[in-house]
């Protein structure tokens, strides 16, 4: 059941990973946010099905973990199951890459779907707690070894690379790692 075209395409198409541009480069025009479900895609020509587990997502599109992948321009539906909903959307993959999973686009949504798309990413947004507001005030900082503080210092850098962290959430985690 098309849905319709979307013309606010979540990826510009004017680089491409075979064409040299590296795979961090960030080509989105709207931001996405880890996120974790899974999902069932459905090849709209062949009906086959292919289980897969998202790990991004925007209100335009969604990124997919996946051994299988299907090509780009490949026309699909895509049913995510998570908080107890499944929201089915029409969807067309943008970027494939073998052993490593499928950037799709949607194509135009329903109101309905606008709507519990939205919940999902308002709760994915939402300021995760802190670790003192989970443990009380008995958390204490630990202090940190240079190589220790090296290490965190690495981590929390990939995961503001990756847009796991704020750049924000960033600065003030490695102020804190500081003597």
């Amino acid at each position: 059941m098309p849905i319709g075209n979307n013309n606010s395409d979540p990826v510009r198409t004017d680089r491409s990973i075979s064409s040299g541009a590296s795979l961090m480069d960030d080509r989105r025009e709207t931001e996405r946010f880890p996120f974790s479900a899974f999902a069932e895609i459905i090849d709209c020509a062949s009906k086959s099905r292919l289980p897969v587990r998202i790990a991004d997502v925007s209100r335009n599109g969604c990124y997919v973990d996946s051994i299988n992948v299907l090509p780009v321009g490949t026309s699909v539906h895509i049913a995510i199951q998570h908080a107890g909903s499944v929201l089915e959307i029409a969807a067309t993959v943008i970027n494939s890459l073998t052993s490593m999973g499928m950037g799709l686009s949607f194509r135009e949504l329903p109101p309905e779907i606008t709507v519990i798309l939205g919940q999902w990413l308002d709760a994915t947004i939402a300021p995760p707690a802190t670790i003192s507001s989970v443990l009380g005030a008995a958390a204490q900082p630990v202090p940190a070894t240079a190589v220790t503080s090296g290490v965190l210092s690495t981590l929390i850098k990939i995961m503001l690379t990756k847009k796991l962290l704020s750049e924000s959430e960033c600065s003030s985690l490695l102020e804190n790692l500081q003597p």
